[in-house]
């Protein structure tokens, strides 16, 4: 084993937010663990929060873990910009950055996920402190990276199509590894209403580019033309959103139609998933998609934004319908046949382990050969 560090920078993470983002790195931590012996570092180190340094101690015994006081954004981008100095890094050393940037200053060989670029499109990210923060920090990473790792084709292009300044050659994708086991515990009780009460699912969070609001308006619609098939939503719902507000204004029985669910096991997910007459994804941008992932691993059907990024993960299989349309989407639902839509995914090869997460692991250590190489 050679002498080299790698850092894996998780400075992004914080417990219970971004749920999507703390799967993959989870996920890709876990790996590495399980797979410590193939890793050519003499140290492999977590970089994270104090605050959520807890949530890591469980990689100690193989990895070290260093946790940074970070009181808001504007110290994690400091601690982010100085902590590979205070490490004393040498130029050789690896630093995978999971979370869309990377420092601002280059210390070291750097590695950098992209999941989306979201904040390029306008009116997707209200936040505008971290639109803003995107705008100065990705363009930057983008130059400085020896890698860019890219989790799906369409955010690969989405780079590369934005930034013309970047060497294809260094932009490579790597789809997010599933966790599929976390739906199984055969101690659980299905719900008996899964199976004898008919139902639509859709699993998405609050935010706006997610537009459960026009799922919401379709199932609205629907529901005047004699429904046999309800409504499950799985998320938070806040009552200033207009998820909430719309909520508050519809009629009491197409309000009794429709459950909303948060803060359930992944084995209720995975029922829901299992039992469905149909998945339902609404969303106007996503760097990939891990509830349609998920559906597909249970061979749902699957009704579907026409986004890129979800015909290249489903291979085209499925009803594809333009997000901004209620109409349409409504015309889906009152036409909707199971037998005649359900998908066979007989296939998830692209998202197992070898295809994933061990695909990090042989291009750090391709980057640690073409240093001995050249020296």
């Amino acid at each position: 084993m050679n002498q080299k560090k790698l850092i894996i920078d998780a400075l992004a993470y914080q417990k219970s937010k971004s749920f999507g983002f703390q799967e993959y790195l989870f996920n890709l931590l876990d790996y590495f663990y399980k797979h410590r012996d193939l890793m050519q570092f003499k140290q492999v180190m977590i970089v994270c929060q104090s605050s959520q340094i807890n949530d890591f101690l469980i990689y100690e015994d193989k990895f070290d873990v260093r946790g940074y006081a970070v009181s808001n954004i504007f110290k994690r981008f400091w601690v982010q910009t100085i902590y590979p100095f205070r490490l004393g890094l040498k130029k050789d050393d690896i630093i995978l950055f999971t979370g869309n940037f990377t420092s601002y200053i280059k210390k070291c060989s750097y590695f950098v996920v992209i999941h989306d670029l979201l904040y390029l499109r306008k009116n997707l990210l209200p936040n505008r402190l971290m639109k803003l923060q995107r705008k100065i920090f990705v363009p930057r990473s983008l130059r400085i990276a020896d890698k860019i790792i890219a989790i799906s084709e369409f955010t690969r292009q989405d780079i590369l199509d934005h930034y013309k300044f970047t060497d294809p050659r260094k932009v490579i994708r790597i789809y997010n590894y599933f966790n599929f086991g976390k739906f199984t515990d055969k101690q659980q009780v299905i719900d008996e209403r899964l199976i004898n009460v008919p139902y639509f699912l859709c699993v998405a969070s609050a935010a706006s580019h997610k537009n459960v609001i026009t799922i919401l308006r379709a199932f609205e619609k629907y529901c005047t033309r004699k429904p046999t098939i309800n409504l499950i939503v799985v998320g938070a719902v806040q009552d200033k959103t207009p998820v909430g507000e719309f909520l508050k204004t519809i009629d009491s029985v197409v309000k009794d139609r429709i459950s909303i669910r948060s803060g359930i096991s992944n084995v209720e997910i995975g029922n829901l998933y299992k039992y469905c007459e149909a998945y339902i994804s609404a969303s106007y941008f996503e760097g990939l998609g891990m509830p349609v992932v998920e559906a597909m691993y249970f061979n749902s059907p699957l009704i579907l934004s026409n986004l890129g990024v979800f015909r290249e993960i489903t291979g085209g299989e499925g009803i594809f319908f333009n997000p901004d349309s209620v109409e349409e989407l409504t015309s889906i639902m009152i036409n909707f046949d199971k037998k005649k839509c359900s998908c066979q995914y007989e296939s998830l090869e692209m998202f197992s382990e070898h295809e994933t997460s061990q695909k990090y692991i042989e291009i750090f250590n391709k980057q640690v050969q073409s240093v001995f190489e050249h020296f």
